[in-house]
């Protein structure tokens, strides 16, 4: 009997390591995949550069959140956007289709279509190999802050408010400064996104239960956020 549970316990310790591994693999994969799309911009599918794909795609996963069941869990694309290192959002993530899968694997399955997405977007083999001192989150937030400030520039601050907001809409803005405030600050990343369609409200809760409030059409505080008047500091894990 003995015997028998020590079997199953390596078994299991087995197991769970190689969904560690997977799920390393594929957060540096994605990482790089990044990191390529954003530097080199003579990629042209739909005749937009590499960083202009990046925006594009996600875009469109929050765009979707209204009718794509996949990316309906806002922890879902916070995990794939803006906290990959960040493995505890995962026992967050309740949504369609892997509810009841272990986290690391998870993580893996979630990545792994993620990199499926970016590698449609650059469109033909590619190499890169890392080697510097950043974690792999610190690099893709690099180039992910960024980009997220020119969506939300074009987005939320263009100047043309709606004289009626509709949910989607809301929705979506709310959702592209959810990602920007837990790339920014991914030691204390968002966890949930409310809206107020009647005052045009974001609500984010974080991961300490501590509630953050900003208007979508307050221009000039959602520039100070975004470092738009001063320089933002870079993000660190």
């Amino acid at each position: 009997m003995k015997l028998f549970c020590l079997l199953i316990f390596f078994f299991f310790v087995d197991v769970l390591a190689d969904d560690g591994d997977d799920y390393y693999e594929y957060f540096k994969n994605t990482t790089e995949a990044i990191m390529f799309l954003c530097e080199t911009n003579d990629l042209t599918e739909g005749g937009r550069s590499g960083r202009e794909n990046l925006e594009h795609l996600i875009e469109k996963m929050v765009d979707d959140t209204t009718s794509n069941p996949d990316y309906k869990d806002f922890c879902k694309i916070c995990f794939l956007i803006a906290v990959p290192d960040k493995i505890e959002i995962i026992s967050r993530i309740l949504a369609y289709p892997i509810a009841n899968t272990r986290k690391f694997q998870k993580g893996f399955f979630l990545l792994q279509r993620m990199l499926l997405d970016l590698e449609k977007k650059i469109g033909r083999p590619y190499q890169l190999h890392i080697d510097t001192e950043e974690t792999f989150g610190d690099i893709s937030r690099r180039y992910i802050v960024p980009t997220l400030i020119n969506i939300i520039g074009r987005r939320v601050l263009d100047g043309s408010v709606q004289p009626v907001e509709d949910e989607a809409s809301l929705t979506s803005k709310c959702y592209f400064i959810g990602l920007y405030l837990s790339a920014q600050t991914p030691k204390s990343f968002i966890i949930t996104v409310q809206i107020n369609l009647t005052n045009r409200t974001c609500i984010f809760t974080n991961k300490n239960y501590v509630q953050k409030i900003y208007r979508t059409d307050d221009v000039q505080s959602l520039r100070e956020l975004l470092g738009l008047e001063n320089p933002p500091v870079p993000p660190t894990s």
